[in-house]
């Protein structure tokens, strides 16, 4: 069944925000089970189930369904991800400066994902509504200046 290029941009643009909000929700809300299995077997076997994401595996043919803004947006978010996932697979650091840094980036998903969320939400027609993420930990004071 061939599906109209309105219906094909609406499924493409809601997987594409509900793919962002499992991503940023796995980093945030999975934070401290992540580094502390890093810290204690200093492995990185399990970043790929954090990480794992659609956008990764999305297709020119898929993305040109969306406006260059959700596009800008969606480049944006996926670039502070690939971004932590390239800190967490090589770096050298002790795991309270990981453990920093992840929420140095939880700081700077959240921002990424409220523009996406207003880009996509403004392409589906929905009401702009703040994305809904669970609580989370604290962010120490002035974190998130450092990157």
């Amino acid at each position: 069944m061939l599906l109209e290029p309105d219906t094909l941009s609406k499924r493409i643009l809601l997987l594409m925000k509900l793919d962002s909000d499992n991503v940023f929700n796995r980093i945030n809300l999975r934070r401290e089970e992540y580094i502390s299995v890093f810290a204690l077997r200093r492995t990185r076997s399990h970043f790929a189930e954090i990480f794992n994401n659609r956008y990764d595996l999305a297709r020119v043919e898929d993305l040109k369904y969306c406006g260059t803004e959700t596009l800008t947006a969606l480049n944006n978010f996926y670039s502070i991800v690939d971004e932590f996932r390239w800190y967490l697979t090589y770096t050298e650091d002790m795991p309270f400066t990981v453990r920093e840094m992840a929420d140095v980036i939880v700081v700077r998903l959240r921002r990424a994902l409220g523009w996406l969320h207003q880009c996509i939400d403004a392409e589906l027609g929905t009401p702009l509504t703040p994305p809904e993420t669970p609580e989370t930990p604290e962010t120490p004071e002035g974190s998130e200046e450092t990157l």
